[in-house]
């Protein structure tokens, strides 16, 4: 994320798919957003020929009031009413794709500052691609920043025993080898092979078969299960934190395992009160907020007094399974020094 900050405001330019995540975050209703963008020029011949429609490019202010990250598409959509430029008053969504300039009209709060410093780091440190294998299909997910994507599967061709289907049965591994081209033309981003038993070994075999360049960067992991389950086990795996280091993702999966194990102890609060009673007493040492509450007032004066009171800030993704539960918790949890009592 390029961000440049002006005495009128300032200019956010998302470079990545990950980067649209913390621009959703930073985006609020009733913001002033200006960015180039195309619209319909209206004439009065629309009513003749209305078949026909002539776009043209025009820079437009938008009162935004609604923002919609679409994790599969890769696209931020915000919709609002046009304060500046052709056709003001009337509604239009500006669709933002990475290198696309938006201009924010207002000056970042230090907490929207410290999160976009997050999405400063660029390259294939934010995420990887994960191949889980087990006897029934092959599935593919997209581990980033904010959370674990999807992205297709793929079932085996077998018949009966896989001794005697040995061909058949992996004659998907050119099936797999195109997605992952496709998911990574620049074959740069790590590959973790996960699942159990001995399948994943020969998948890993027929994948090296076919392209030989995957040898340095195709990590095999085992585990108990396939599927997203593989997946989140294969994130605890000691080998896949250290290879994985430096994704957003990791230090949040971390934390919250430390919330919830720390909750039957008294060691974790979780709801406004007592999140809030946490902070004001100190013993809040981290304090963990969903992305749907990050622009509510309440929640920026919890920001307000945690940093009073020394506690570490931690937004958190809703893209993953851990983030919903703390939402529907609250929303708001806090990691803490030592118990309270009431």
């Amino acid at each position: 994320m390029r961000v440049s900050e002006e005495k009128e405001g300032v200019r956010l330019t998302p470079e990545s798919p990950e980067d649209l995540w913390y621009l959703k975050n930073v985006l609020r209703r009733g913001d002033l957003v200006e960015a180039l963008t195309t619209r319909r020029e209206r004439t009065r011949e629309d009513s003749l020929r209305p078949e026909e429609e002539r776009r043209v490019k025009v820079r437009l202010t938008v009162e935004v009031e609604e923002v919609e990250f679409h994790p599969f598409t890769e696209r931020l959509r915000v919709r609002g009413l046009i304060r500046e430029g052709m056709d003001v008053g009337r509604y239009h969504t500006l669709n933002v794709e990475p290198g696309v300039e938006l201009f924010l009209k207002r000056e970042l709060t230090g907490e929207e500052r410290e999160f976009l410093k997050e999405a400063g780091r660029g390259g294939v440190e934010r995420r990887a691609l994960f191949i889980s294998v087990d006897d029934e299909e092959i599935l593919l997910f997209q581990v980033n920043d904010y959370g674990i994507k999807s992205m297709g599967s793929f079932p085996y061709p077998r018949k009966g025993k896989y001794y005697e289907q040995k061909e058949e049965g992996f004659a998907v591994a050119g099936e797999v080898l195109s997605a992952i081209r496709e998911v990574d033309p620049e074959g740069v981003i790590p590959l973790v092979l996960l699942g159990p038993g001995f399948f994943k070994e020969k998948l890993k075999e027929e994948l090296l078969k076919r392209e030989e360049d995957l040898r340095g960067r195709l990590r095999t992991i085992s585990s108990s299960s396939g599927g997203y389950s593989g997946v989140k086990e294969a994130l605890r795996n000691p080998q896949v934190l250290e290879m994985l280091s430096s994704l957003r993702l990791m230090k949040e999966l971390e934390l919250l395992r430390e919330f919830f194990e720390r909750i039957p102890r008294g060691l974790a609060a979780y709801g406004k009160e007592m999140v809030e009673r946490a902070i004001k007493w100190g013993a809040a040492e981290t304090l963990l907020v969903t992305e749907s509450h990050l622009h509510e007032g309440w929640v920026e004066e919890m920001f307000s007094l945690a940093r009073e009171g020394g506690s570490e800030i931690r937004v958190i993704s809703e893209e993953h399974e851990e983030g919903r539960m703390l939402e529907k918790m609250g929303g708001v949890g806090a990691i803490l020094r030592y118990r309270i009592e009431g």
